[in-house]
Formats: structure tokens, sequence, C-alpha cells
């Protein structure tokens, strides 16, 4: 609940308003300062459930060594949130839109369910564990791409572009859970039939490599996606070894009369 003064060099430039410092004084569990550009850095923790603030009073935090948690209140931005964090980050049930503003570092869990965001964009790249279930996200663009556990639940995701490409722990969404050491190449093909969704992360490339290291496995795998994919521009580049090209064109075709 104590703030450390800076240097009269900076005073002028770095004074807060009362409003302000009672803000920091009733909600850091440590010790707050003032960096030399302009940015509360806390030696602890933020905490601020519940409070009914719909903004960050015009600070701008900068480094926080332990948590920072503003869940359970009416924010619609996150700008002024802190730019590096030591423990987890969570704005939970807010009314955000965007993670315009979010952490840029975050070791501990990045926890932001329970908004209105349409997209992850603003995401630190690498987190402990990532939560973004109950939100309105059509696609994960944006996401971390390595993360503990991933949570995307009760979204309206019609493409998992932007997934992470690498999860240690679960990845759990509405369509499959993975668990530890599910999420690869491989089980992303082997599930293409039972989930139709991963079709939207199966790039050309990906495809590509999948074919080449077993065609006659593949053909079983994208039969009935075969004819849809060979129409789309990006998936021309895309072939199967001459003496496999016959059999997936007749796999397809049969795929699409349902034998």
């Amino acid at each position: 609940m104590k703030h450390i003064k800076k240097y009269k060099l900076f005073e002028a430039a770095l004074v807060l308003t009362k409003e302000q410092i009672s803000f920091l004084d009733e909600y850091t569990d440590g010790t707050w300062s003032i960096n030399k550009e302009g940015f509360v850095d806390i030696n602890g923790s933020f905490i601020c459930i519940a409070a009914n603030i719909t903004d960050f009073k015009g600070i701008q935090f900068g480094t926080i060594k332990g948590d920072f948690i503003c869940a359970r209140n009416k924010l619609t931005s996150l700008e002024g949130a802190p730019q590096e964090i030591g423990g987890h980050f969570n704005c939970s049930n807010n009314k955000l839109t965007s993670l315009k503003g979010a952490p840029k570092e975050s070791t501990g869990a990045f926890i932001c369910y329970n908004n209105k965001l349409t997209s992850l964009k603003g995401s630190p790249q690498e987190v402990g564990n990532f939560d973004c279930h109950n939100n309105k996200l059509t696609s994960l663009e944006g996401a971390p791409q390595e993360v503990g556990h991933f949570i995307c639940s009760r979204n309206k995701l019609i493409s998992l572009k932007g997934a992470p490409q690498k999860i240690n722990n679960v990845f759990h969404s509405d369509f499959f859970i993975c668990t530890k050491g599910e999420w690869t190449p491989s089980w992303i093909v082997e599930n293409i039939n039972k989930y139709p969704i991963l079709m939207t992360i199966a790039t050309p490339k990906f495809l590509q490599e999948e074919i080449d290291k077993n065609p006659g496995k593949m053909i079983r795998l994208i039969k009935s996606h075969w004819n849809k994919l060979k129409k789309k521009p990006e998936y021309k580049s895309v072939k199967f070894p001459d003496n496999f090209k016959k059999t997936i064109t007749v796999a397809a075709n049969l795929a699409d009369i349902g034998l």
C-alpha cells in the first residue's frame, strides 16, 4: 500500500493526481513507484476485483512483479495495462472487445474469459496458461503460439487459424480436447474427418509435408475434402506423387457420393 517518490529531476513531468494516488494505494499489494518513462511499476501485485472501474484512471502501468487482476469490472479497453507481468494477468468478466494494450509478456496465466472479444490480437505470444472461453471469437488469430493449457470453448469459432503451435498441457475447445503431447501434425491429420474444423489450419505447406511423408494414408484421411480443396487457388500447389494421383481422384469422387 506504499508508494516510493522518485527523483526531483522527473517530478514535474510525473506528478499523479490525488485520485490516481488513492487508486494505487488502495489496490496495490506491495509498493509502487514511477519509473523515468512515467510508467507505474509495482513491486508486488495490483488487485482491483469488482471495483466498478471503467478504466485505469489515466495511469500507465509498467512492470508488475506479481499479479495484475482487474476482473469483474466495467472495462471496455486495456489502455494503461502493464507492459510486463511477473505473475498472472486476469481481465475476465469485463466488457472488452479487444486485447489492444494487453501485456507484451506474461510468465503466468493470461485470463480473459467472459468478455466480448472478437479477436485475440494483442495477446502475449508466450504465456503459462491462456483462457479465452465465452467470448465472440470466430478464429484464433493473434493467440499465443506456445502455452500450457489453452481454453477457447464457448466462442463462435468457424476457424482454428492462429491456434498455438505448441501446447504443453491441454487444448480445450468445443470441438475436441487434446491432452498433453497430442497437438501434433500427426494428430491433426488423423482427426481431420472427425473434426472438420481442423481443415482450417491444414495449410498447403502442412498438407504437402504430410502427403510427402505418407501419400497412401493422406488419401484416406482427406479424400472427402480433396475436391473442395483443389478448387481453391491457394491449394493448387498441393500434389500427390504421380502414382497416387488417380487414386486420390477416384477416392474423392466416391467420398462426394457418400462411399
